[in-house]
């Protein structure tokens, strides 16, 4: 059984990205879209979707109102902690194309979509950007700026 979907609809909402550990950061979205119900009637949905480590920059350049296509799958897992076992599931974007903007008011605005197929440009980090990463809560998961005998990587 196959654990990937596509979906296109329109982004409804956009939330800032998080930094968790330092080696785990998301952000996420919801895309709005019209779907039937177990009564034949028109219902509008939002389903939140979420973007991890290397994907959270496909919405660097997606505004809300864009109408997006999106392949993504389900992750599910369990967690345990005092006896108690809880399921989390989760939808994980992990690619993303503009179909249209109408909220850019430019062409060259506009064009912005159709760069690399409608995924957004990859920006070019440096060196120090790579080196220091940033995280939420900095007494939980303090960040180095030192230089290790392993190559001259910060862990």
């Amino acid at each position: 059984m196959d654990n990937r979907f596509k979906l296109t609809g329109t982004v409804s909402e956009m939330y800032e990205m998080k930094q968790l550990s330092p080696f785990f950061r998301k952000r996420e979205f919801k895309i709005r879209i019209s779907d039937t119900d177990f009564q034949n009637k028109v219902v509008e949905r939002n389903i939140k979707f979420g973007l991890i480590n290397q994907d959270v920059p496909l919405l660097d350049n997606v505004r809300v109102d864009d109408i997006v296509s999106i392949n993504f799958y389900l992750d599910g897992r369990d967690v345990s902690k005092d006896g108690k076992t809880s399921n989390y599931t989760s939808v994980v974007c992990y690619e993303l194309e503009i179909i249209s903007s109408p909220t850019r008011e430019t062409k060259e605005d506009k064009n912005i979509s159709m760069i690399q197929g409608g995924n957004a440009p990859l920006k070019q980090s440096t060196l120090d950007e790579l080196m220091i990463t940033p995280v939420q809560d900095k007494d939980e998961f303090p960040v180095t700026n030192t230089i290790d005998e392993f190559g001259g990587l910060p862990f």
